[in-house]
């Protein structure tokens, strides 16, 4: 995949020569969780897609006034590895993405040293990045003090974006081996499913499996039952399953920086039965009916006004919603049960560049990888449903005539109950 990174720097580099601009991307800061304590380390998106390294302390710079991209790292400190273990091998990122190595303890002074003459600064608007760090000083030197330091600054996403929101084909794969360790990891949980299991229980299990399988969390897992699937992004995971609840899982794996998002809903006693059926049903066919709506082209208004439809109508239904079904369309009556988007693109972040979430005038096109992910949520009884909610989520890859489904989990009703069926007969009670 080498070739892969020098053609995404090249792409960079053509586009900074128009502005005779510069880039410095930063891995990632050390994300404290307390005092001396840091959560587990994870790339800047960014720098994973240029560099394809999860290394810590590096910052690369792309400009217009150099011959070749220019990679600096720190001299390697002896203490570290016998606390830590070896690093990534330096000079070999380097020849991977076609750069110039500069081994440095002080890469701030030599970077600023190498933008005389460059007129725009891309930078990472990410606090405690070398990146952040530079850009800032630049900017508080006044502009008669300036001389040929760059003058004009801007967030490097901008930068960025038109390069990641379109997936090519070894990103897809990466994408289709994550969702695959998601649906994997399902697999495992699904026997547990069952009245008095814990929500944490099942959440500690999807977990594991994604570090057993060769992943890691994308985010974290969403295990709801009952009434506290009707929040959104529940995360408290406190609560006992019980019979006669639906579960909402809503879980992804991130393989190789890359992401899943999968939502699922699973009836606690093994089957779906009345009116919580009902609803199941409608959110089912909502999704189905914004799928193919999917294509290159197509405003995300559309997809969204698909499910909504369905929503509506199926809300109509059961007694939820009353008057004429076009009235209650256009006054958006479903609100109440559907308050959020129907999609977010997904890549090397869960919620990846271009910011789709409820922007329903965006059009899609070949390439996005995007979620379809209508649902509808009871947070206390109304009319004869019980506190639920029921969300069914899809990752698909937008193509010119339509879009290929990358995430596959039984969602249909008889595929559910059977898959739950078959994972229970050999279904050890929780300790």
């Amino acid at each position: 995949m080498n070739h892969i990174y020098r053609k995404r720097i090249a792409k960079l580099e053509k586009k900074l020569k128009e502005s005779n601009g510069a880039l410095i991307l930063s891995s990632a800061p050390l994300p404290l969780r307390n005092r001396d304590s840091i959560y587990p380390y994870r790339q800047n998106s960014d720098f994973y897609y240029l560099c394809g390294s999860s290394e810590r302390d590096l910052s690369l710079l792309v400009s217009s006034k150099e011959k070749a991209p220019l990679l600096f790292a720190p001299k390697t400190d002896p203490k570290r590895i016998v606390w830590e273990g070896e690093t990534e091998d330096i000079k070999k990122i380097a020849k991977n993405i076609g750069a110039n190595l500069l081994v440095t303890d002080d890469p701030r002074e030599e970077i600023t040293t190498r933008l005389r003459g460059v007129d725009k600064l891309y930078f990472q608007n990410l606090k405690g990045s070398l990146s952040f760090r530079i850009a800032k000083d630049l900017m508080k030197i006044p502009v008669f003090q300036k001389g040929a330091l760059p003058s004009c600054f801007e967030n490097i996403e901008n930068l960025m974006l038109p390069l990641r929101i379109y997936k090519d084909k070894d990103e897809i794969n990466l994408i289709k081996k994550a969702s695959s360790i998601t649906s994997a990891a399902l697999d495992e949980a699904l026997p547990y499913i069952a009245p008095d299991v814990p929500e944490r229980f099942i959440q500690a299990t999807i977990d594991y499996w994604f570090r057993v399988f060769g992943g890691e969390n994308a985010f974290p897992t969403i295990v709801g039952s009952g009434p506290n699937a009707a929040f959104l992004h529940y995360d408290k995971c406190n609560r006992t399953a019980k019979k006669g609840e639906l579960m909402l899982i809503d879980c992804g794996a991130e393989y190789q920086c890359y992401a899943s998002d999968l939502t699922r809903v699973f009836p606690v006693s093994g089957y779906f039965e009345g009116i919580q059926a009902d609803v199941y049903g409608i959110v089912l066919e909502a999704q189905k009916e914004a799928i193919k709506r999917v294509k290159h082209g197509v405003k995300v208004q559309a997809i969204y006004d698909a499910a909504a439809k369905v929503l509506c109508d199926g809300l109509l239904s059961i007694g939820i919603l009353k008057g004429k079904a076009s009235k209650c369309f256009q006054d958006k009556a479903f609100l109440e049960y559907f308050p959020h988007s129907i999609s977010h693109t997904l890549g090397l972040d869960v919620h990846d560049v271009g910011n789709l979430r409820g922007n329903n005038e965006a059009v899609l096109e070949e390439g996005m990888v995007i979620s379809v992910e209508p649902g509808l949520y009871f947070r206390k009884r109304t009319g004869k449903v019980p506190p639920c909610g029921v969300r069914i989520e899809d990752i698909v890859h937008v193509t010119k005539k339509g879009c290929e489904v990358l995430s596959s989990y039984p969602k249909e009703f008889d595929q559910v109950m059977e898959t739950m069926s078959l994972s229970q007969e050999n279904f050890d009670a929780v300790p």
